[in-house]
């Protein structure tokens, strides 16, 4: 997001200008433009907050898989007890996957989550409702990023919004209540532009249910988006 755009603003300020500030920026830290100290010293210098995601390797293992993300987000200096995300396709995962990553994941000090497609034609309801079902104090400690539904209106769009989705609405597993679920996403590749090297740039939007993982709140109330500010919070 600190990258140049061709209209010589960054890629955080074109979001901003679209659609507002934005209290936190999720990133990959493995693949192809992996997130790098430097735009994480950015975001924060913005005041932003980054929350790491992991594109699962899938030839190895789901304690390998968090051995890496755990690996990064120390390379990072991202703080102990800091969700991560790990992106994965449900129909090449299991169950025992989804609880050894979280067991990991929290063995290194970080909180296990899982960035994927909740609707319930993908195998992820069913295969977190069975973890669930086995180890419900392991799994309820484990949080979930919905890709699902994505709002039509805000699929592609060119026009600038101060609306929100008028409910909290992202799907979630059967074992759960979609007030479970920490993060949706409801929009995705707005705002296309390129970047002053010529590549194509586009960002997805997104709402989380938990501010106190984004900023200090005495309260909030998530589904009007009235949020009350502590004397820490500017």
């Amino acid at each position: 997001v600190d990258e140049l755009l061709q209209n010589n603003i960054t890629l955080f300020d074109w979001i901003r200008k679209n659609q507002g500030f934005p209290y936190f920026i999720g990133r990959r830290i493995n693949g192809e433009n992996a997130l790098t100290s430097e735009e994480m010293s950015f975001i924060s210098s913005n005041g932003s907050k980054t929350i790491p995601i992991l594109t699962a390797v899938t030839e190895k293992s789901a304690k390998d898989n968090a051995k890496i993300a755990i690996t990064l987000l120390e390379d990072l200096k991202i703080e102990r007890n800091t969700p991560v995300f790990v992106e994965i396709d449900a129909e090449k995962v299991t169950d025992e996957f989804l609880k050894d990553f979280a067991t990991e994941v929290l063995s290194g000090g970080y909180i296990p989550g899982f960035y994927v497609d909740t609707d319930s034609y993908n195998n992820f309801d069913r295969l977190f409702s069975r973890a669930y079902q086995a180890n419900e104090e392991l799994m309820k400690q484990c949080k979930i990023w919905a890709l699902s539904p994505e709002m039509e209106e805000f699929y592609e769009t060119k026009n600038g919004h101060n609306e929100k989705p008028d409910i909290w609405g992202p799907f979630a597993p059967s074992c759960i209540s979609k007030e479970q679920i920490s993060f949706w996403q409801y929009g995705r590749k707005c705002h296309p532009i390129n970047t002053y090297k010529g590549d194509k740039a586009y960002f997805n939007l997104n709402l989380t249910i938990e501010p106190s993982n984004v900023f200090s709140v005495s309260e909030a109330k998530v589904l009007s988006y009235n949020f009350a500010k502590d004397k820490n919070y500017n």
